[in-house]
């Protein structure tokens, strides 16, 4: 096993969800495995950059940056972004999506989005990848969406600060920081 957790495989590997779940869990990021590296450095070695995000934004750019570049100087994520784009693509093409369908799913969230707001009067805003046009998660071919599948809505309330908790620095509180409404995030939704 080279000393390695579950939390150091999946932060490896990528996998974002797992990781989260395991650290929530009590899972300890610190572990140093049998080469004295820790999670952070096992998904900095392979590129894992949303695993980064998760574990450390801050610690990510102070102390694993120069360790990138001993084992990569020249790194560059331009082309890991362009191979990523490519593979998305063609998932994309390869699970029928086309200009035309997105263009067709665009359509249907604007309208999907004004009758909303008819119907709530708060002047919602539907967000994220359905309202893009480029994702719905589809159970069957024959296109049924999934129970556990959702579409995003952000509501702008006047007069009122909402703050992702855990989002503020201590040291950089001003007054509307601490008067602001903190929102917990769970699974990418506030």
């Amino acid at each position: 096993t080279h000393g390695r957790t579950a939390l150091s495989r999946a932060c490896q590997a990528g996998h974002v969800r797992a990781a989260k779940t395991l650290i929530d869990n009590g899972a300890d990021a610190s572990h140093r495995d049998n080469q004295g590296l820790t999670c952070a450095h096992l998904a900095q070695r392979f590129e894992q950059r949303q695993v980064l995000r998760l574990l450390n934004p801050t610690e990510i750019t102070q102390h694993l940056q120069p360790a990138a570049h001993r084992l990569h100087p020249l790194w560059d994520h331009s082309e890991q972004d362009r191979r990523l784009s490519r593979e998305l693509h063609r998932l994309l093409s390869d699970a029928g999506f086309t200009e035309q369908r997105a263009k067709c799913q665009q359509r249907l969230a604007d309208w999907l989005q004004q009758v909303a707001r008819v119907l709530t009067q708060d002047g919602r805003q539907m967000t994220g990848s359905y309202a893009e046009g480029w994702a719905n998660s589809l159970v069957q071919v024959n296109g049924r969406t999934a129970a556990d599948s959702d579409i995003d809505w952000t509501v702008l309330v006047a007069g009122q600060e909402f703050h992702l908790e855990g989002g503020c620095e201590q040291k950089s509180w001003r007054d509307s920081c601490k008067d602001a409404t903190p929102l917990q995030v769970k699974e990418g939704h506030a």
